[in-house]
């Protein structure tokens, strides 16, 4: 996880790959509303880009626009 001590995914370094997305590329994700964005914001916009149809994803508020 991104801290081990605490397992939390605060900081998580996350490695995507294939799929048409914009490769060689470090994005810092900046907060909303004084809040982090949701890892399951880019799991939504995996699934949809890979054909499924649905519009939430856990506790997601979003898609992830950063790496199209």
């Amino acid at each position: 996880m991104g801290d081990g001590s605490a397992h939390t995914n605060k900081n998580l370094p996350i490695l995507v790959g294939g799929g048409g997305y914009r490769h060689r590329t470090h994005v810092k994700l900046p907060e909303e509303q004084g809040r982090r964005v949701p890892l399951s914001n880019l799991y939504l916009s995996m699934a949809q880009r890979f054909g499924i149809e649905t519009d939430a994803f856990a506790y997601s508020t979003g898609t992830f626009t950063e790496l199209i």
